[in-house]
Formats: structure tokens, sequence, C-alpha cells
């Protein structure tokens, strides 16, 4: 028996007759891409957010709306889904979007993530375990059926909206890639499947986009252009129509409106995984953290939208790094032979802490005997080709939400989908893995003092703050239908008065 889901589709704005391009400001100079692969730095993924269609999309409310899908049904033990798609959907380069098209280009994405990491609610799919096969054609748990697009589980899937909203598992066209279908043919440009195409980069600063009126065949839109640009200081904007992501500084203006999210970013620093970190020994990852954790004590970081952190976990005050060091006496240790240490301080936090925490990290390398080479994200010199592998020390942040859940905690530390924090011998893999399949709801009190039992043994990586986003937007937008979550702002949903 199937069960119809009322999901709403998403709808088109009214044209106005004085149409304007909006201005979306973002704060964050990290290294810009279209690949795929580099989405885990938060601007790109905002950019890709508008390049890349996908069966469902969030609105501004955190809701889950179809998107190239125009209705499902599931059978009522949620084991199979029907995504019947719509109509003459395409890529800019033409190629075709069916229900075939997408069964093909998922099980292809889903190959390439399988070489690196677990494929998270998809792992659950019929045939999974051949995606591992590079020469796997298709598998029972992905097919079509006409406009049908069909999903066969073994077991049902718990955050599958979730998933098919992330870039990843949206329609990635195949002129994207080199000839073997895996490697990102031109980071600087990209084949769009989404609402928007790139019209023009001016500098990695400044990305113009240009509404797709073929992708969902229509041309009514609110905004034809949305342009993405850098700014250090907001106070310096003065264009009519925009959005803009502020970070520490919110200017006093009186012409425009605020909207904050709750914090459920936290930024922390870890020690990626790659063969040639320093930090391979557990003892090193022990004593650098002990001697992180009691030096950042002394300089708490907060502002506007950032509160000192001591819980991976946002809404968590509890301090659990000093109840471990209480009761658990961490010795010295020290390299044999002086090491060079990799650090990446490309990071949402401000200039100020940052330099803060590099001096904090040279004090570290001091007392155990490595040098510190500072990786610059501004001028844009990649040491490596992945997103963890070139740095030994990196500051990230990652969106946990209000409620932590174990599928999110799967993605981040268990595939290469996003920001991945290391974690040395799968002791943090293995915990999830006992629950994600049996506990369907959030994280209990006892699970996550545990999650930081092993965080803090294996030394993994030390949170620094929680983070909410607050938008300036000038007042001819309404965004009225926009919740205080932290989700990323869509140009298509953007209404002007």
């Amino acid at each position: 028996m199937w069960k119809f889901w009322q999901l709403e589709t998403f709808g088109i704005a009214e044209r106005y007759s004085n149409q304007e391009d909006l201005i979306y400001y973002l704060h964050q100079k990290s290294p810009f891409s279209f690949s795929i692969y580099k989405s885990d730095y938060f601007r790109n993924a905002i950019i890709l957010t508008n390049l890349i269609g996908s069966l469902v999309k969030t609105d501004n409310a955190g809701k889950y709306n179809l998107y190239l899908a125009e209705k499902l049904e599931t059978t009522l033990d949620k084991k199979t889904w029907k995504f019947t798609l719509k109509k003459n959907l395409s890529c800019e380069s033409g190629e075709k979007i069916t229900a075939s098209s997408y069964a093909k280009n998922l099980t292809e994405s889903l190959k390439r993530y399988s070489r690196s990491g677990r494929l998270l609610e998809f792992e659950k799919l019929e045939g999974a375990e051949k995606l591992d096969d590079w020469n796997t054609d298709k598998i029972p748990g992905i097919s079509s059926d006409g406009e049908d697009l069909i999903f066969n589980f073994k077991e049902r899937p718990e955050q599958l909206f979730e998933r098919l909203a992330d870039g990843y598992f949206g329609y990635i066209c195949a002129g994207n890639f080199e000839k073997d279908n895996f490697t990102w043919k031109n980071e600087q440009t990209i084949i769009s499947s989404g609402p928007y195409r790139v019209e023009k980069v001016n500098s990695e600063y400044d990305i113009l986009l240009s509404y797709r009126t073929d992708v969902l065949g229509v041309n009514t839109i609110d905004f034809k252009n949305v342009r993405y640009k850098i700014v250090s200081d907001p106070s310096e904007i003065n264009e009519k129509t925009f959005v803009a992501q502020l970070n520490h500084v919110i200017p006093k203006r009186d012409d425009v409106d605020l909207i904050q999210g709750v914090p459920t970013f936290t930024v922390n620093l870890s020690l990626p995984i790659w063969d040639q970190s320093i930090f391979q020994d557990i003892e090193a990852r022990r004593y650098f953290f002990y001697e992180l954790y009691k030096q950042k004590q002394k300089y708490p970081y907060s502002d506007v939208s950032t509160i000192a952190a001591n819980s991976f976990f946002p809404l968590d005050q509890r301090d659990y790094f000093s109840e471990h060091y209480d009761k658990n006496r961490i010795p010295p240790w020290k390299f044999k032979k002086t090491k060079s240490a990799i650090v990446s301080l490309s990071t949402v936090l401000p200039i100020e802490y940052q330099k803060l925490l590099l001096k904090i990290i040279i004090s570290i390398g001091k007392k155990m005997n490595f040098d510190v080479i500072e990786y610059n994200a501004e001028q844009h010199q990649p040491i490596g080709p992945e997103n963890i592998k070139p740095f030994d020390i990196r500051i990230t942040s990652v969106d946990m939400d209000a409620v932590p859940y174990f599928s999110l905690l799967d993605m981040i530390f268990c595939s290469e989908l996003g920001v991945r924090y290391s974690d040395f011998d799968g002791h943090v893999c293995g915990f999830i893995g006992k629950y994600i399949s049996s506990h369907k709801g959030p994280l209990s009190a006892e699970q996550r003092e545990h999650l930081h039992e092993l965080i803090i043994n294996y030394g993994l990586l030390m949170p620094l703050a929680h983070r909410s986003l607050t938008y300036m937007y000038s007042r001819d937008i309404n965004l009225t239908s926009v919740s205080a979550s932290g989700l990323v702002l869509m140009p298509e949903l953007l209404k002007k008065k």
C-alpha cells in the first residue's frame, strides 16, 4: 500500500515590472571552488545550493519541499519511495534530467563517495554493497519506471529528505567530470542543474549567477541575477536590494532589518588524518589538546554571534573537557626530532582570535618540538587535492542543528561529505554504528557524554565556539517566512515587498 505525501512544490514569486538584481554578501574569504568536493567551505556550499538541482530542497523556514520532483509516494513501511519527476528538466548543457538519468547519475555519485567513506542513509539501499565496484552500472535500490524514480531500502531510512536535499546527492551534470567520471574538470566552472547558472566570475570574490528559465519551465522570478560578493565591512554596503551574511560586526544602520539564528554552528580545532600527519601518536594528540584547552580557557572569546564552547554540541554548556582533565593526568609529550605542522586557520572566527589561536599553537609547538607553517586561505595556494589531507591542524565550523542525531555524526565523522572530522582507529564510527539504526531520536545525555569521552581519549578535536548566523537585508525584501534556525537564504524564495 502506498502513501501519498503532501509536500509542497517550490512556489515562484510573481514577477514585478521593476525587477532588480540581488546582491548577496558573504564574509568568508575561504578558498573558492565550484567543485562538489570542495563544498565543505560554507561560502561554496551557499553558492552551489543554487547551481545543483535536487529532488527536494529546504525553504527559508526549514521545511522540505519537492523541487525537481512534483509528487512523492511511499509504502507504509517507508522502505520504497517513488518520486515523480517534473517534465522537460535539463542541465544548462542540454543534458536531459529524467527519472532514468537521475537513477544513473545518483548511482555514479554514490560510487564516487563510496571510495572514501560511508554513504549514510544510502547504505540501506538494496544492493548498496555493489557500489564499491567501479564497474557497477545499477543496483536494485535505485531504479526508474517512466517518469518515476524509485528507491528500495532494506530498512526504513530516517533522514532521507535531509540527504536528498544535500548538493552531494543532487543531479551533478556529467559534463562537470573528466573522462574518468571522478575528477572535477575545472574548479572555476560548473554546468548547472539548479535554478541558476554561472553568468560570470569577475573574481573569486565576485560571482554573478543568472536565473535559468529552462530548469523548471518557468520564467517568473523576483531576481533574475544574483551576485555573490565578499565584504569585510558591512557598513560599506550601499546597494538598494541586498542580503548580507554578517560575522562579528553588526553595523548601526536604521535603513535595514536583521535576523539572527540560534547558535547551531560549532567551531572546532581538529587534527585531520593523512599519511604524513605528525599526529599519528595518540599520546601526542592527547597532550596537544590538553595544552590547547588550558591556554584557550584563559582567553574565552564571544561577540554578537559567538559564545565560547567546551562541548561539541551547541546549546550544551557542560564542560566535558574540564571534568576529564580533573580526573586524568596528561603527561608531557615531545617529538624526538623537530616536526613541521601545517595549520589552516580558514575559519569564521575573527582575525584577532585567529592570531591568538595561532600564538597558542606556536607555544604548544615549542613544548612538543614542532614548527608551525600557516596556510593562508586568501592566497589560495592549495597544498593537496582533498579537503582535509593537506593540514596537520585545521579549524572548521559545522552546522550541528539544535538537536544532535546519529545520522549527522555519521556524516561528519564517517564520510567524506562536507566537513570531515578524523576518527583515528574508528572508535567514534563504531559507537555511531552501534546506535544509528536502532536509536531513532536525538542523542541522550549518556550518549553525548560517551561521545565526548571518545573525542578526548583519542585526541580528535577541541570545540572552540558556538555560532549563530546573522543576516542584514534591505527593506524592499520580504523575509517573513524565514526562521531563526540559521539556514541558508535562497534567492528563489526572497520576495520583494
